[in-house]
């Protein structure tokens, strides 16, 4: 695939991978930035994001059409695992932008700037130790 294409359909689907994670956010905070809403909001915003990152990724991004159950398994385990540095990268931005500003919007600006650079580098995580058609 030509890179133009492809770097543009991995921005569309990060966008919309984000777009779910920071919807999710919204409808579990509401406003209400107490710690253990602020945590839970992360937590399953981060999971929707993930889960529908994965599928884009795994058939749209590096056409990857394994149907065994157990090898699916194993790849979405190593893509969450390369998922893990670049999630604290993530919610740490995220996190300081609210400290900072202590509003909704920031600690989204942060969530924005967080996953665009998170999503960056786990391209090429993603590409090298999950998608390179070995067996895991």
């Amino acid at each position: 695939m030509k890179t133009k294409k492809l770097v543009i359909k991995y921005i569309f689907f990060s966008v919309v991978a984000t777009a779910v994670n920071l919807l999710c956010q919204r409808l579990i905070i509401n406003e209400n930035l107490d710690i253990n809403n602020y945590i839970i909001g992360v937590l399953i915003g981060t999971l929707a994001g993930l889960i529908i990152k994965y599928f884009l990724d795994k058939n749209f991004i590096f056409y990857e059409n394994e149907k065994r159950i157990k090898q699916n398994i194993k790849k979405f385990s190593f893509y969450s695992l390369n998922g893990v540095l670049t999630t604290i990268v993530f919610w740490s931005i995220e996190t300081i932008f609210y400290l900072v500003f202590k509003t909704t919007l920031m600690r989204e600006v942060g969530a924005i700037i967080g996953l665009s650079l998170g999503y960056s580098i786990k391209y090429f995580l993603d590409k090298k130790y999950v998608f390179n058609n070995s067996e895991l």
